[in-house]
């Protein structure tokens, strides 16, 4: 396979995502149909040693590392320089992609589940360090949650590679579990902004909750707050929090958001309507009115071979729509032979004066005899 890593034991037959510190590909176990997710890393970041003595460090806790909720790691290793994962492979798609698919309580069971799972993981003395949406895989078969890249979660207490930094992250100190706490804050704080937007905040403050999602202020205080003394003791404790939210306060919120961005929307509308318009209206061309003569029905011979509703729609006295459907109902009675046939309208029939010439010439004549018999003699 052109341009593709090979991994002893591992038969790689599709890529499955591609990012900046490794791939991960569809692979098969050697002699087996069991199917796997390969994740590659890249050289960079194989070549840090630091990554090197935490990705080696990890073999002994993930052995141990088992949840429904959380992708089992397989097989961990390197070759030709690379250091290499082989892991659950999980039919479905992220929460990222997925949100919009769900209610809002069903959000929040899937985050009080992955908080739990993350639980876990801490008693175990792993942190996951690079919690967000993509790390979150919901099953195909059950929309489940299953969280991704726990082989990479790292030994409390060392460094973390991740995309969304926490407050000690930031600020280069140690990382514990309520950096993940940190990022699970995060989740919440955007699948709320997914129901009302917000204005921006600024960096490290804690987001200020419109009136109608306040329930959720105490949650964000506690995940969000820059001084890790004032969050959550743990990733469980936060999900306890999200449990206890009361599912009618939940379907509240949802109603309360619906009717704000109705609202909300019907004033932008009215804000359009009520905007002065500045445009120069355009004064249509007046036609000139008809002579009394020219009211009456054109009755000009139509150009040989021309349709006669060409000729009576150009002069604006039948839709081309309205001859169409007379020829349709023409058919039906049998008044035209074939499709070439037109019924033309009264108004444009020619008089036929062949046909009347001879009659008129033999009346002549018999009337000329008539009157040489009454001569007198």
């Amino acid at each position: 396979m052109g341009g593709v890593m090979e991994v002893p034991g591992y038969n790689i037959v599709d890529t499955l995502g591609e990012g900046r510190a490794a791939t991960v590909y569809l692979a098969f176990v050697e002699n087996s149909d069991q199917e796997v997710a390969l994740k590659v890393f890249s050289k960079a970041v194989s070549d840090d040693k630091a990554f090197g003595v935490q990705f080696d460090r990890q073999a002994s806790r993930l052995s141990v590392l088992k949840h429904p909720n959380i992708a089992n790691v397989y097989e961990q290793g390197r070759h030709a320089g690379r250091y290499y994962l082989a892991m659950e492979y999980i039919p479905g798609r992220t929460l990222r992609h997925r949100r919009f698919e769900l209610e809002l309580a069903e959000q929040l069971h899937v985050l009080q589940t992955v908080a739990e799972a993350v639980g876990l993981a801490h008693e175990l003395g792993c942190v996951h360090g690079n919690l967000t949406l993509d790390s979150i895989m919901l099953r195909d078969d059950s929309m489940e949650p299953a969280l991704l890249d726990f082989g990479v979660g790292w030994p409390i207490g060392a460094a973390v590679i991740g995309n969304d930094l926490t407050a000690e992250q930031g600020r280069g100190t140690t990382v514990d579990e309520r950096s993940d706490l940190y990022s699970l804050g995060q989740i919440l704080l955007l699948l709320l902004y997914d129901l009302l937007p917000h204005p921006p905040t600024p960096p490290g403050k804690v987001p200020q909750l419109r009136t109608e999602l306040e329930i959720f202020q105490p949650l964000l205080e506690c995940t969000l707050g820059p001084d890790a003394a004032q969050r959550y003791a743990s990733c469980t404790e936060f999900a306890e929090a999200l449990a206890a939210l009361p599912p009618e306060q939940i379907e509240a919120v949802v109603k309360n958001c619906e009717e704000v961005l109705i609202r909300e929307g019907e004033l932008t509308k009215l804000a359009e309507k009520t905007e002065p318009n500045t445009a120069v209206p355009v004064k249509p061309e007046e036609a000139p009115e008809p002579a009394g003569d020219e009211l009456a029905l054109d009755l000009r011979e139509p150009d040989e071979g021309a349709p006669i509703e060409d000729l009576v729609a150009d002069e604006g006295l039948v839709e081309k729509e309205d001859l169409v459907e007379q020829e349709d109902l023409g058919a039906k009675e049998g008044l035209v032979a074939n499709s070439d046939d037109r019924i033309e309208p009264k108004a444009t029939r020619q008089f036929e004066w062949t046909a009347v010439l001879p009659w008129a010439l033999a009346g002549l004549v018999v009337m000329g005899a008539l009157l040489m018999m009454l001569q007198p003699v």
